[in-house]
């Protein structure tokens, strides 16, 4: 993105004026691998990320929201942390190396009092990829009282349905159809349209258990 969130990502394809911690955490963690892989990454690209990460975290603290103005959410804090863990590999040691590293041990605590909590913060897989991406790339494994493998292992097993999938947890899906009496065909369509967003997040859903569940190991080069 351009502006006061340089250095971010979102979900426009260019020309953005504002990003958030979301997008950006994929936008990383794709960069990372594709580093890894053999491609060429500008070390701007890099560093306007670590601008931002450093610039977007809420004033006073060590904690991070969706967006700068956002509240703070231990899910956006994670990817945070995560982002900046990949900045510290792939930039050159500097004032800003240790300005990260602080940065990322002073948000310990905030997202080791949440981690067994994490399910219940809406978008519980996608929530607990995050714990899972920022434990692998910080190399942590445990968190406090947590033994971050087990943690995940017994969350994951346990939630796994019959099928081998797993169900989406979080917002609501969105219906079709305007305020007031629907007709049958809009009603028929809102059914279609709701069925067809509960398998599409399910299937999303069953990928970051798998992903959790994996461990994601860097790539072999």
């Amino acid at each position: 993105t351009e502006g006061p969130n340089r250095g971010a990502w979102s979900y426009a394809a260019k020309n953005a004026k504002f990003g958030d911690g979301s997008c950006s955490r994929f936008a990383m963690l794709g960069l990372h691998t594709a580093k890894r892989a053999g491609f060429e990454v500008k070390v701007e690209t890099w560093k306007n990320a670590s601008d931002y990460y450093l610039s977007s975290k809420k004033a006073g603290s060590h904690v991070w929201g969706y967006t700068p103005e956002a509240g703070s959410t231990p899910t956006m804090t994670l990817a945070a942390m995560a982002g900046l863990a990949i900045l510290n590999q792939h930039l050159p040691q500097d004032e800003q190396t240790k300005r990260r590293t602080e940065a990322i041990d002073r948000a310990v605590p905030y997202v080791e009092s949440n981690a067994g909590n994490l399910w219940n913060a809406g978008h519980g897989l996608y929530s607990l990829h995050g714990l899972e991406r920022a434990a692998h790339l910080n190399r942590w494994t445990k968190l406090g009282k947590h033994e971050l493998s087990k943690l995940l292992d017994e969350k994951l097993t346990g939630l796994q349905r019959p099928d081998g999938s797993w169900a989406y947890v979080g917002g609501g899906v969105a219906g079709f159809g305007g305020v007031g009496e629907q007709t049958t065909e809009q009603k028929e369509a809102a059914a279609a349209a709701a069925k067809l967003t509960r398998q599409s997040n399910d299937l999303i859903a069953t990928s970051f258990a798998l992903m959790c569940l994996t461990g994601q190991p860097e790539p072999k080069l």
